[in-house]
């Protein structure tokens, strides 16, 4: 049997040392997607608390929307309400549906 020279070993003492860079690389890209989305997710809250009217029950469904899809239920809310609502509020025009 020969025995395995250092030069030979090297290569396999590197695998793991990348894995774990990549793996930790991973958590933090993950972590900041996380808080950004959450984030997100609060400002929308605070939108539908403020500026939804409370007549009807507008103001509830949103919010129960919210509540219980978080990060999705953000984004329908932004680009349904928040969205046009802003567009509305900078004398801009709706922006035309398409009929089919």
């Amino acid at each position: 049997m020969h025995p395995i020279q250092p030069a030979q070993f090297a290569p396999l003492m590197l695998a793991p040392l990348l894995l774990t860079i990549i793996f930790l690389a991973m958590m933090v890209v993950f972590f900041f997607v996380a808080v950004a989305g959450t984030i997100f997710w609060v400002c929308m809250l605070i939108d539908c608390v403020q500026n939804e009217p409370s007549t009807g029950n507008d103001k509830i469904v949103w919010l129960l929307l919210l509540i219980f899809t978080h990060f999705i239920g953000a984004l329908i809310y932004y680009f349904v309400r928040c969205k046009p609502r802003k567009r509305q509020l900078a004398g801009l025009p709706p922006i035309p549906s398409s009929s089919v």
